[in-house]
C-alpha cells in the first residue's frame, strides 16, 4: 500500500505482412510520500511477446519488485530496485533466468512465485525428466541461490 507499480503499454507499430506488431512497455513507481510517477524501466517487444506485473511482485519492504516477459516459449523474470537505481554491478535489473542458469546446471527454472523475505525471491525448478525439482531462494542483494529443503509447489 505504500508503493505502486504501474505498467503502461503503447503500440508503437502495427503488424504488417513482413513485421509483427511492436509494443513499448514502461514501468513506473509512485510512493505515498512521492506521488509523481518515476520511470524505472521501458522495453520494446514484438508480438506475441508481452510483459506483465505478476501477483506478489513487490518485495515485503517495497525496495524491489519483479516483472515478467512472456513469450511463446518462456516466461522471464526481471528484478528491479524500486528507486530506479542500478544494482551493485551497475546493471539496471537482475535477469533471474540468467542468474539461475549460471549457477544451477542440474535443473531448469520453472517459475518465479514471489517474495519470501525482503531480498529473497522464490524460484521453482524442473528436473530433466520434467518432474518437479527443488525450490530456491534468489538473494537479489548478492545474486546468490540457496537450495531449499521444502518445495514451494
Amino acid at each position: 500500500g505504500k508503493s505502486i507499480l504501474k505498467m503502461k503499454e503503447t503500440v508503437t507499430s502495427l503488424a504488417t505482412e513482413i513485421s509483427p506488431e511492436n509494443r513499448m512497455y514502461s514501468f513506473y513507481v509512485t510512493t505515498s510520500t512521492d506521488p509523481e510517477e518515476k520511470l524505472v524501466f521501458s522495453k520494446s517487444v514484438n508480438a506475441p511477446t508481452t510483459m506483465l506485473i505478476p501477483f506478489n511482485s513487490w518485495a515485503p519492504d517495497n525496495k524491489h519488485f519483479y516483472v515478467q516477459e512472456v513469450t511463446p516459449s518462456a516466461v522471464k523474470s526481471f528484478v528491479f530496485n524500486a528507486s530506479g537505481e542500478t544494482f551493485a554491478d551497475a546493471s539496471p535489473f537482475i535477469d533471474v533466468q540468467t542468474v539461475f542458469e549460471e549457477k544451477i546446471t542440474d535443473y531448469t527454472l520453472r517459475e518465479v512465485t514471489g517474495w519470501a523475505a525482503p531480498s529473497l525471491l522464490i524460484i521453482n525448478s524442473l528436473a530433466a525428466e520434467l518432474q518437479d525439482g527443488p525450490s530456491y531462494w534468489l538473494d537479489v542483494n548478492r545474486k546468490s541461490l540457496t537450495r531449499l529443503s521444502t518445495s514451494f509447489q
